[in-house]
């Protein structure tokens, strides 16, 4: 039996989840954690933290570190509001991700200059919101003597072109309005989608005008589910709870780590199979009507091609 560690990240303390999510995955996986921030009841499954969930990548150094000494092959982490396919198990999961010893998994990593990148959710794409955590992203920062510890900007362009990404930090002035910058109000959404595009170009006025540069090189990536594998997880942590003590955004922050200390990474477009989202709170109302808001449901009917759909809320899921 492979040995693999599931880590379940929770964005919020909400402990009255902790027992579904249980039931749901402890007859697949056998050693199951969950991360939970500011928790403070007693159940030895529960691995407290302290961070901000807009850097929950400090989330993962903390609970890296709880259980190092018990050396997993593989530390797969999912959030609390992703459903795994009902398929993988713990015996599977290997041939479902591609991974062995040498070999980290993400969904799929984008350069963060690429005019053309709709993920991870982009309603005002090419536009990304994170961009300006990325640009204001500095390893010289007061009060954080860790500069050392990252690989160099040229170690780190050497360390993404091995993971097959040519970093350019130079944002042109594209990257900050969205395409169709007004449209015609024909539904109550299209309102706020207007308003945000007016704030978007608000905040953006002076990158519209001259663009932006990186200071340091990175990529983007959703960052819901990965995989680490054990060779790799001490540097892999390491760089995940600096970016945190530098503040840079989650789906930055994973899946730069992941490109700075994993011999290999696959991800979805190598699989054949891939994730199902729904993102704001129309795709959060169209997940539940498409399965019913019913757990029992979308076990019987999930579909076998999907690796994951998310998020399912179970607090208002029976």
């Amino acid at each position: 039996m492979n040995r693999v560690a599931l880590l379940i990240i929770f964005n919020h303390n909400y402990e009255g989840n902790l027992d579904r999510l249980s039931e749901l995955y402890s007859s697949r996986f056998q050693n199951i954690w969950f991360i939970m921030p500011f928790y403070t009841g007693s159940r030895k499954d529960v691995i407290a933290v302290y961070e901000n969930s807009f850097y929950f990548q400090g989330y993962v150094t903390t609970a890296l570190k709880a259980i190092e000494l018990l050396n997993f092959d593989h530390y797969f982490f999912i959030s609390d509001d992703l459903y795994l396919n009902p398929e993988i198990n713990e015996a599977n999961y290997r041939e479902y991700f591609r991974v062995d010893e040498t070999t980290a998994f993400i969904p799929g990593i984008f350069s963060l200059n690429d005019s053309a990148e709709t993920r991870p959710f982009r309603p005002h794409s090419p536009w990304w919101p994170h961009l300006q955590s990325a640009i204001q992203f500095t390893t010289d920062q007061r009060g954080i003597e860790v500069a050392k510890m990252l690989p160099t900007y040229e170690e780190a362009l050497t360390l993404l072109a091995k993971h097959g990404f040519a970093f350019s930090g130079n944002l042109d002035r594209k990257m900050f309005f969205g395409k169709n910058v007004f449209r015609g109000i024909r539904r109550k959404k299209d309102v706020s989608l207007n308003i945000e595009r007016l704030k978007l170009l608000s905040d953006n006025f002076k990158y519209i005008l001259r663009g932006a540069k990186l200071q340091y090189p990175l990529v983007g990536s959703y960052s819901d589910i990965f995989i680490i594998p054990r060779k790799n997880a001490n540097q892999f942590s390491l760089y995940c709870g600096i970016f945190s003590a530098l503040h840079l955004f989650v789906e930055i922050a994973i899946p730069t780590a992941l490109c700075l200390s994993a011999d290999k990474i696959v991800m979805e477009d190598q699989l054949g199979l891939k994730g199902e989202t729904y993102w704001r709170s129309e795709g959060i109302r169209e997940c539940e009507r498409t399965y019913k808001k019913s757990l029992n449901y979308l076990y019987m009917n999930f579909p076998r091609e999907k690796l994951y759909i998310h998020p399912v809320k179970l607090s208002r899921w029976t």
